[in-house]
């Protein structure tokens, strides 16, 4: 009867470690599948935070690029201000150097006309005709000296 216990206990533990194996084969299946879920939802879940932060960099660089375009075009028009403040400075430069020249052949021209009044017979109303004239040059450079230095 010994031997017939032995044996017993032998089929017992060996069913127990089959039923143990079965049961730690079940756990390990059912750990592998909620692993696997838990890897593919790790997945989802990066692939969200990716997609977000992609938006968020997508939104960021359209922000900029609005920003940019806003900037250079505020820098445009007031290039185009500058320019049109420079070219009416040259403009006026231009119209006082102008207005200069004008008088200076005037006067030359008065010049050449007193001359050809002195060497005339009417020598002393040319004379005095040539002082008038120096006054009023003198004059007329005054005043574009003074709209000069403005």
């Amino acid at each position: 009867m010994a031997k017939g216990r032995r044996g017993m206990l032998k089929r017992k533990r060996h069913a127990a470690r089959l039923m143990i194996k079965q049961h730690m084969s079940i756990a390990l299946v059912t750990w592998y599948i909620v692993s696997s879920q838990s890897r593919a939802k790790d997945i989802i879940i990066s692939r969200c935070i990716l997609t977000m932060s992609l938006l968020k960099l997508s939104t960021a660089w359209r922000t900029w690029v609005a920003h940019y375009d806003e900037t250079s075009s505020s820098h445009a028009v007031a290039k185009r201000v500058i320019h049109r403040m420079q070219h009416y400075e040259l403009s006026r430069a231009f119209s006082a150097w102008w207005s200069i020249t004008r008088i200076n052949v005037e006067s030359k021209t008065a010049a050449l006309q007193v001359v050809l009044m002195m060497n005339s017979q009417q020598l002393v109303v040319a004379w005095h005709s040539w002082v008038s004239y120096v006054e009023e040059m003198k004059h007329d450079r005054d005043i574009v000296e003074s709209v000069m230095r403005r």
